[in-house]
């Protein structure tokens, strides 16, 4: 992809080539980063670990059992297993509730399937939160099928989840395109080939995405949307 392409014109390069899209969840089509990093600092700090929320920030989007190796080197993977765990019953039981679905995603998603293209979901999150988004952002009908965190062993920026999502859309990963939020969506994205775009709903710069792999990266769902109308009409 040339460099000198702004993001609509890559956009319009890539498109014609896609029949299907993946979209992450977490801070892509719903707006539950800042409260998942204050859960994290919490726990954390609950077990003995001070982290300050802009560490907490760089690591955000990683597989819990790589982000804990980097912030706990020391710990033993049972350990680390146990932090995952109570990490994932407070965030259900204290933060899930208030997680708001990021403005634009029934439009985007309604645009992409009334454009003739698959929609599919590969997310680290839990079944049970997956499915509450959904509901949440009103697009449970338009999902095509999802690859979540019970799914696999292994979340981005390992590449198993988007795998599990071609798979289950039985298309090419040249014949797909991928949404996120963080520089392990972008990774786990080049790993299989899907080329990846960036959005800055999860708090990440612009150059961070773009080095992780994003071909272009878009500010928000809504501009997505606004270059995607013109790509389609």
């Amino acid at each position: 992809m040339p460099k000198q392409l702004g993001s609509r014109q890559c956009l319009q390069v890539l498109w014609p080539k896609v029949s299907a899209v993946i979209f992450d969840v977490e801070g892509t089509l719903v707006d539950a980063v800042p409260l998942s990093l204050l859960c994290w600092q919490e726990t954390l700090e609950e077990h003995g670990f001070a982290v300050s929320r802009s560490v907490l920030q760089c690591l955000s989007g990683m597989d819990g059992q790589d982000m804990l190796a980097r912030i706990a080197p020391g710990l033993s993977r049972n350990g680390r297993e146990q932090l995952i765990a109570a990490q994932g019953n407070s965030f259900k039981s204290r933060y899930l509730e208030r997680v708001q679905p990021l403005r634009g995603a029934h439009i985007l998603l309604r645009q992409v399937r009334n454009a003739g293209r698959q929609i599919g979901l590969a997310t680290d999150c839990s079944r049970s939160e997956l499915a509450h988004y959904l509901r949440s952002a009103k697009v449970t009908e338009l999902v095509d099928c999802a690859a979540c965190g019970d799914d696999a062993r292994h979340g981005k920026p390992h590449a198993d989840l988007l795998k599990l999502a071609l798979r289950r859309l039985r298309v090419r990963p040249s014949a797909s395109l991928f949404v996120g939020d963080t520089p392990s969506d972008a990774e786990a994205a080049r790993k299989v080939g899907v080329p990846a775009i960036g959005l800055l709903t999860g708090g990440f710069r612009r150059c961070d995405l773009k080095a992780g792999g994003c071909r272009t990266v878009f500010d928000d769902l809504g501009a997505l949307g606004r270059a995607l109308k013109s790509v389609v009409s």
